[in-house]
């Protein structure tokens, strides 16, 4: 809910701005005009094969990553990296224990 109470008072402002004529349409541009742009961009232009285009690169590159880290495990398992700093300080706790420190 407080999301779309942002995006519609965002709009609103923006709207407000723009069309009063407060910021020159040289600098902003109304919400309208974004509008109707981006949908001759996707219907004239072909900007929706482009988008498209791009999502398919982003998700081959997260699988070539997954296949890649599935393979050689770079990155070792999250249980040995939480271990880590437990047995970082195990020296002092045995020689605590055994009364050198």
């Amino acid at each position: 809910m407080l999301g779309l109470a942002f995006f519609v008072l965002f709009t609103l402002l923006w709207s407000a701005v723009t069309f009063s004529g407060f910021v020159s349409k040289t600098f902003l541009a109304d919400p309208w005009m974004m509008l109707t742009s981006g949908l001759r961009l996707l219907t004239e232009y072909g900007f929706a094969k482009d988008i498209g285009m791009t999502v398919w690169r982003v998700l081959g590159g997260f699988v070539i990553a997954a296949i890649l880290v599935a393979r050689f495990h770079p990155v070792p398992p999250v249980p040995v990296l939480s271990m880590l700093p437990a047995l970082m300080g195990i020296d002092r706790v045995v020689a605590t224990m055994a009364g050198l420190k």
